[in-house]
């Protein structure tokens, strides 16, 4: 537990030309979900500075209030108060439904934090399934890619040992890389160029843009 309170975060809502008359309250609120004050059944303690010696009140204007949720066991039909309803809606947030909402949590502050709450673990859903969505997408785009290259080196490789002229085997190389460019660029969603375009570039150009290719589907 940590709680910061005391005179200077008290007196720094004052500039220099303010009256200490304008200050207002600073409250801290601890939520504990365990015993602090076991020897206590009060779920609710509230605290004050004041001298231990001649019970003087430091100050009416700052005060801790703790709220220990293991300690509230109260049904929806015993509440009877706001902070009764507080601190079912609490402990029972991941049970509510809006739809079927108790008509002895419907105040204004605790229903609108309800909505809240529903908003955002919406979101948070939405956004998960549209990072799994894509997540599955990029895998299954990723697992095609590297079965088809798997295949073409395959293919490459069986027409190297079976070609027996040099200019044929540079001629499969070339047909194999300038597959593999337009391959990349339909996984990528970009313009798949021509053979007529590739055939123009020469076989060093080629690798070269082979090779970003490869690392840009690797890295998306």
């Amino acid at each position: 537990m940590c709680c910061t309170i005391g005179p200077k975060l008290f007196a720094q809502q004052l500039t220099e030309a303010d009256k200490y008359s304008e200050l207002q309250p600073t409250i801290s609120v601890l939520l504990l979900n365990d015993r602090l004050f076991p020897e206590s059944e009060t779920c609710h303690q509230r605290f004050r500075l004041w001298n231990e010696g001649h019970t003087t009140t430091y100050s009416d204007r700052m005060e801790i209030h703790v709220l220990e949720l293991p300690k509230f066991v109260k049904e929806l039909r015993e509440l009877g108060s706001d902070l009764d309803g507080w601190l079912y809606f609490l402990q029972h947030v991941n049970q509510l439904e809006l739809a079927s909402w108790p008509t002895e949590l419907k105040f204004a502050g605790l229903h609108r934090a309800a909505k809240e709450l529903q908003m955002l673990a919406a979101t948070d859903l939405e956004r998960q399934r549209y990072e799994d969505r894509l997540k599955a997408q990029l895998d299954h785009n990723s697992l095609i890619f590297e079965a088809r290259e798997e295949a073409c080196e395959e293919g490459l490789e069986l027409g190297r040992e079976e070609g027996r002229e040099e200019g044929r085997e540079a001629g499969r190389e070339a047909g194999w890389i300038e597959g593999q460019i337009q391959l990349c660029q339909e996984l990528l969603q970009r313009p798949v160029s021509s053979r007529k375009d590739l055939e123009q570039i020469s076989r060093d150009d080629k690798g070269k843009l082979h090779a970003e290719l490869k690392e840009a589907l690797r890295t998306r």
